[in-house]
């Protein structure tokens, strides 16, 4: 039996089903798809989609149920929290936050389909990921659109800095921050008032007298 794979996709500002089959163009199913209702083509994406309604769900599951095994697993697939493989010295300093409960789930996945619908890299939106869930559950005692630049402020001092973090996590949170609450809170946040870790400078080799000598020889 064929079969047919469903996925969350963000398109339009609109939460969306993505419909691929094992051969795009197979005739048979795409006769089969030409039928629902509602449904389109995206060129940017390469897939049939629909609105992300338990409705079209349903829809789909009966129009291809005589032909195709319809595959939901991504649909509902719940996206782990992601360890960063760029620090591991950090994953047990940062292992406490897995079992609290999760913080602003909806707009967590609003903001993976932005990420997938402006072509970030899977890299990169698990990073962003990872920094957001380690602050919001931080500050789980606070909503996430109520969250002040003073308390980013007291992440940064309390948790980065006190437990020694990586400036390349202090740098990946600071810019998942930003844009997260610009695409899910529409707010405009400016974390970019804390002081970045710099790059350390590394100074010059200076030459001893009697190797300035040899070389002038």
């Amino acid at each position: 039996m064929k079969t047919i794979f469903l996925e969350r996709l963000f398109h339009r500002q609109k939460k969306c089903i993505s419909i691929r089959f094992e051969k795009p163009w197979d005739s048979e199913l795409v006769q089969l798809i030409r039928v629902l209702p509602e449904r389109h083509w995206s060129n940017n994406h390469k897939c049939w989609y629909m609105e992300n309604t338990p409705l079209n769900v349903s829809r789909i599951k009966e129009a291809f149920a005589d032909v195709a095994h319809v595959d939901t697993s991504k649909l509902y697939h719940v996206d782990p929290v992601i360890r960063s493989k760029t620090d591991p010295a950090n994953v047990n300093r940062e292992r406490g936050f897995t079992t609290m409960i999760a913080r602003d789930d909806a707009g967590i996945q609003k903001y993976i389909y932005y990420l997938r619908d402006r072509r970030y890299s899977e890299r990169t939106i698990n990073t962003y990921v990872k920094a957001m869930r380690v602050f919001l559950s931080y500050h789980h005692a606070t909503p996430a659109n109520e969250i002040t630049q003073e308390q980013i402020v007291e992440f940064n001092n309390r948790y980065i800095i006190a437990r020694r973090l990586s400036a390349s996590f202090q740098n990946q949170v600071i810019n998942a921050i930003k844009l997260y609450y610009h695409v899910v809170h529409n707010r405009n946040l400016k974390p970019e008032l804390i002081k970045r870790p710099k790059s350390p400078k590394k100074l010059p080799n200076v030459l001893s007298m009697d190797e300035v000598a040899a070389i002038l020889k």
